[in-house]
């Protein structure tokens, strides 16, 4: 405490054996227990609530953790009337025992607590009671001692009350100063920043002078020196602030560490549920690719592949669609039962109503048994269908045929009776009624092999398994006209009747009088269709060169189309067009110009049937997979294009002279073309002229090439270049080296790949009439040669690598790479490093910076450029077509190849297997190339042509075409962890 003029105050009770710095921390703590003993508080703290409350509450905090060690809550304890008192009918009682449990009396003085009467009455009190004097605290107002009178000056001391301080102090006491100091507060246009450090400045000042207050008054109530107790207290804070340092430290340390621990388990975690994922799509694509796999579930599967890993998947997934070409629907089972082989199938003549015969079996083992079924659903495919219990003991339903005014449904079955059921106007919901019933005469005829209805629906012919046909009434009423023969089939039009007679000869009879009026020779034959005028029949036979004949029903030899293969089933559309259980679809035929598609069979086709208006068909059978499980596919006639490969092409427009003429180059967003010398700059996507024109600058041009910028055009014709800026139009021109003479057997076809821009756009590679290679430098205000590479023989294409480090140059007999910042030959690939055939290559590309790939036209050969060895991929049958352009997109993980006629086909970059997909493209394609993203391709001729390749579309078409997802049993049987949900439309089941 200081008095007035600041000295030191005397302690109010004996100091005892002086102690410093040596003195342990026990000494602290052993004074403060032998103060309180006997006591419930060590201090009493008297003070007016308002101004002195925070400052109470602060003093109290402070003088709590003298002596405290860290783990405790305080070592003093201190009497505060707010936090101290219960709620007591008497508060002046509870404050009295307040005073008689404490040690020592501090007093903050004030003039508001100099007016209190609490704090005049808790003085007194202390003064009669205790002999030690109550300690000061001056917190506001003035204290002036009058030495004359041996008391305060009442005249200037404002901040004690006369009543508890008057008259008490035989000498001048001694105080502790709390008065907050006057700082200058500044102009008004202070900033909020200075406005901030001069409040944090007085809350340090404020601290400070508590922190004093609280040693000064502690040490006076112990009895110690208040330099050695605020010197102790200095170095407990600091070595608690070290502990806490110290400790926040590890905290964050720990923090730290265990966040990079936690990120790296996640990354851990991650990577492994990546690698977990993956290896369960690599099992579900296998899964997929085994034979016989029903389609949706093949489907499904890769589909599900993609979602566990779209990354290594995104190429299968396409590819498995790719080989599907117009799969419109894989049909849904209804209350996705399990029937077996569906035996026969055919759509109502009104078009809205497709129906299949087959057999349920239900139970297992002995207790099992087979109900004869009719699965009818929507001609569309959609929903799941219903069933439809078929009358009598048979155990299955083996035809089936809708009579020509979609009012009756014929039903055979493997007891050989016709069921006529009632076709209600939506059965889907009403069920089907019997109309009639005929009975088989012989049980020697067998069960039912094919239903034919007449063209007024009165008749209907039924053959048998037994080699018999019956021609009956509607009704069942009269005796049936029979004769030999099977797959009996009434003509759409015409009046005509055909049946197999024997495995020799096909009759074709008057549809009224049954006469014969025309024998067909033709060996083996199995199945037979009319088209749908009637004048001509479709037949397959099961052996020999070719599978599918057509016969005119007037008489005459049968004519084979050639590139069929023999079969079982087969129907014959509205248009010409013949689909065949061996996958072969044939459009046209008969007529000149008829083509051949090939399908692969996703099913062991028992029967095939066409939309009546011939734009699609359905398939019926079994699954491939041993399972004799009945399946049903959909198809589109006119479904050419890959599910997953999006055209969009753009048509140019040849009077605006932005038509392609002798030369083009391809990019994802503009293609260039010439027409007799004028270079225009074309939108690929629309055929319209995109950007300034072009002034001419090589007539005719046999080459052009696009910088990946888009920001240089390179032409090239003879031993003339130029260079146009697409910005401005501008030309710059360059002369290749005189050439010698050229090869007299170039192929023009090859031009179009004697120039390559480096990726920057910096440097352009050109192969002169000769097979000189010179490269040019692009990026300055001329064509200035950077290099002349001595190839040792005539070039015939060239390409940069991916990183323009690299530049491969194709020869007569080798491929050349060349080190492109040093100019020398790094490497030399031929045929004798292990490709078959190296040399002569018309066509590179790179797939990364460590593969190439080379065409010489024939053969594709794949090089890996770090072990220096080729691997020739699986061919295309070509049919004598030319490879030309290359390209690879490595997202889809595609190489995409151009023939000379006109077609674009397709590999997987991964297995090098060919894609059976084929894009058809503008005669001819001069230029070939993919974005940067690797999912766009663009192919430039007499138009531009554009696909996108987009995994995801592909997933929306899988859904689309299966109407389902995977179930439980197929999960659990191929994947692993939680079941996607492929197709977000339909349920888990």
């Amino acid at each position: 405490m200081s008095g007035q003029d600041g000295s030191q105050a005397p302690t109010t009770r004996s100091a005892g054996p002086s102690w410093r710095r040596g003195d342990s921390a026990r000494e602290v703590r052993r004074r403060i227990r032998e103060t309180g003993e006997g006591f419930t508080h060590h201090l009493f703290v008297s003070y007016a609530r308002k101004p002195d409350a925070p400052r109470a509450e602060r003093l109290r905090s402070r003088l709590q953790r003298i002596g405290r060690r860290w783990w405790e809550r305080r070592q003093m304890r201190i009497f505060l009337d707010v936090s101290s008192i219960p709620v007591s009918p008497s508060l002046r009682e509870e404050i009295h025992s307040g005073l008689r449990g404490a040690a020592g009396l501090v007093v903050l003085g004030c003039p508001e607590s100099a007016s209190s009467r609490w704090v005049t009455e808790e003085v007194r009190w202390w003064w009669r009671h205790r002999p030690t004097p109550p300690m000061i605290v001056l917190t506001g107002g003035e204290i002036g001692w009058d030495d004359a009178a041996g008391d305060f000056d009442w005249a200037r001391t404002t901040a004690l009350s006369r009543a508890g301080f008057g008259g008490r102090y035989p000498e001048t006491p001694l105080w502790v100063d709390l008065r907050e100091t006057d700082e200058p507060t500044g102009r008004g246009s202070d900033g909020a920043v200075t406005r901030v450090t001069r409040g944090l400045r007085r809350r340090l000042r404020d601290r400070r002078r508590i922190d004093r207050a609280g040693v000064t008054v502690a040490a006076a109530l112990l009895g110690l020196d208040r330099d050695v107790l605020a010197g102790y207290e200095r170095r407990r804070q600091r070595r608690q602030l070290g502990l806490a340092a110290t400790a926040a430290l590890l905290v964050v340390a720990l923090t730290v560490t265990s966040t990079l621990l936690g990120q790296a388990a996640r990354q851990a975690r991650e990577s492994a549920r990546q690698e977990a994922r993956g290896q369960t799509a690599e099992r579900l694509v296998r899964a997929a690719r085994v034979g016989g796999t029903p389609t949706d579930l093949s489907l499904l599967l890769h589909a599900a592949a993609y979602q566990m890993a779209p990354g290594r998947q995104a190429h299968t997934l396409w590819q498995a669609a790719a080989g599907r070409p117009g799969l419109r629907r894989v049909l849904r089972m209804p209350d996705g039962v399990t029937v077996d082989t569906v035996g026969a199938v055919t759509f109502s003549p009104d078009g809205r109503w497709l129906a299949a015969a087959t057999s349920l079996t239900s139970g297992t083992g002995r207790t099992g048994s087979r109900a004869a079924v009719v699965l009818v659903w929507p001609a569309s495919g959609e929903g799941a269908g219903t069933t439809v219990r078929v009358p009598g003991p048979a155990v299955a339903a083996t035809a089936v045929a809708f009579s020509p005014d979609s009012g009756f449904l014929a039903v055979g079955d493997s007891g050989g009776a016709v069921h006529l059921l009632a076709v209600p106007p939506d059965p889907i919901r009403q069920p089907m009624a019997v109309h009639a019933t005929l009975a088989a005469p012989a049980a020697a005829d067998g069960e039912v092999d094919r239903l034919s209805f007449a063209t007024d629906g009165r008749r209907i012919a039924v053959s048998y398994a037994g080699g018999v046909t019956r021609v009956w009434n509607r009704t069942g009423a009269g005796r049936p006209v029979s004769f030999t023969g099977r797959r009996t089939v009434f003509a759409p039009r015409g009046g005509t009747l055909a049946t197999i007679a024997s495995a020799q000869r096909v009759v074709i009879r008057r549809a009224d009088t049954l006469a014969v009026q025309v024998d067909v020779e033709l060996a083996d034959t199995v199945d037979l269709d009319y088209r749908a005028d009637g004048r001509q029949l479709a037949l397959t036979v099961a052996s020999g060169p070719d599978g599918i004949w057509l016969a005119d029903v007037t008489g005459g030899r049968p004519r084979a189309v050639s590139g069929t293969a023999p079969g079982l089933v087969l129907a014959f559309g509205a248009d010409g067009t013949i689909v065949h259980d061996s996958g072969a679809l044939v459009t046209g035929a008969g007529a000149p110009g008829s083509r051949v598609d090939w399908r692969v069979p996703e099913i062991s086709a028992e029967s095939v049937a066409f939309r009546p208006d011939g734009a699609g068909y359905a398939v019926a059978g079994h699954w491939r997979d041993r399972s004799l499980s009945g399946g049903v596919l959909l198809w589109d006639t006119t479904g050419t294009g890959v599910p997953g490969i999006s055209t969009e092409s753009g048509t140019a427009d040849r009077t605006g002279q932005a038509g392609t003429g002798d030369a083009a180059t391809a990019n994802p967003d503009a293609a260039v073309a010439d027409t007799g010398g004028q270079v225009a700059l074309v939108d690929s996507r629309t055929g319209r002229r995109a950007g300034p024109a072009l002034r001419p600058g090589v007539p005719a041009p046999s080459t052009l090439v696009l910088s990946a910028d888009r920001r240089r055009l390179a032409g090239l014709n003879g031993r003339r270049i130029s260079v146009w800026s697409t910005r401005d139009g501008s030309v710059r021109d360059s002369y290749l080296p005189v050439p010698t003479p050229p090869d007299p057997g170039a192929d023009d076809g090859w031009l179009s790949s004697r120039l390559s821009f480096s990726p920057d756009g910096g440097r352009l590679a050109a192969v002169g009439p000769d097979g000189q290679v010179v490269v040019v430098d692009t990026a300055g205000t001329g064509l200035t040669t950077v290099a002349t590479p001595d190839t040792s023989g005539p070039a015939r294409t060239v390409a940069f690598g991916p990183d323009g480090r690299v530049l491969a140059v194709a020869t007569d007999v080798d491929i050349q790479l060349w080190d492109t910042t040093r100019w020398r030959r790094a490497a030399v690939l031929t045929p004798g490093a292990g490709a078959d055939d190296a040399s002569g290559a018309v066509a590179l590309a790179f797939a990364g910076t460590g593969t190439l790939l080379a065409t010489d036209g024939r053969r594709l050969t794949r090089w890996d450029l770090d072990q220096r060895r080729g691997q020739p991929l699986p061919s295309w049958e070509l049919g004598g077509a030319r490879l030309l352009r290359l390209a690879v997109g490595t997202a889809a993980g595609v190489l995409a190849a151009t023939t000379d006629r006109g077609t674009v086909v397709l590999w997987d970059l991964d297995s090098g297997r060919p894609v059976e997909a084929v894009l058809r493209a503008p005669v001819p394609v001069v230029s070939l190339t993919f974005d940067a993203e690797g999912t766009v391709l663009v192919a430039a001729g007499p138009t531009v042509s554009r696909w996108r390749f987009a995994p995801d579309k592909v997933v929306e078409w899988i859904c689309d075409v299966v109407q389902r997802n995977l179930d439980a049993a197929e999960w659990r049987a191929f994947g692993t962890g939680s079941r996607p949900r492929t197709c977000p439309g339909f349920p888990l089941r």
